[in-house]
């Protein structure tokens, strides 16, 4: 998948990943923030 990235010159400048709990990701199109909610933890802003 970096690769890819790579290849279509989509830098990649964040990266949550591993553990064993579930997540989901938003990406908030008005203002480019992603946010990523964790089972059972406070959501993260990347």
């Amino acid at each position: 998948c970096e690769q890819l990235l790579a290849e279509l010159n989509i830098p990649l400048v964040a990266r949550h990943c591993g553990g064993q709990q579930g997540r989901r990701m938003s990406l908030d199109t008005a203002n480019g923030k992603v946010l990523i909610e964790i089972v059972g933890a406070q959501p993260i802003e990347l």
